[in-house]
């Protein structure tokens, strides 16, 4: 659990100074891409685990593609929504689960609470 979260946490901080050094985080269209890349993860890691909810993955990240194409049109702060939303979502298998929560799970969840709060800000500061 605690290696999972540390490694998510360490991997979002990785993830946004990577976007800052190209500085591609004031441009919501990065923003949107960002976050198709992160819910492209999904699939990867239900195959990687053997999670029989494939699909179920499948489905979050074609939500998580619309939710970039309507951030980047409409509302940029629909994104950091997306993100938390995610988060939250993790955070009901991890409580339904209990202690047979695999370490991606911890890893996903962590990095999408960090990354989340992160576009929440940069959003708030920019509007």
């Amino acid at each position: 659990m605690i290696i999972g979260i540390l490694v998510g946490v360490a991997a979002a901080v990785l993830f946004i100074f990577v976007l800052s050094l190209a500085d591609l985080l004031r441009d919501r269209g990065a923003a949107a891409m960002s976050i198709v890349v992160v819910a492209s993860v999904q699939p990867v890691f239900a195959i990687a685990s053997g999670t029989p909810s494939f699909p179920l993955h499948l489905a979050i990240f074609g939500v998580f593609v619309a939710v970039a194409i309507a951030g980047y049109l409409f509302a940029p702060r629909l994104i950091a929504y997306a993100v938390m939303a995610h988060a939250a979502l993790g955070l009901s298998f991890i409580l339904k689960l209990g202690e047979a929560t695999p370490p991606w799970l911890w890893f996903d969840f962590s990095f999408d609470v960090v990354l989340g709060l992160t576009f929440l800000k940069i959003i708030d500061t920019r509007t």
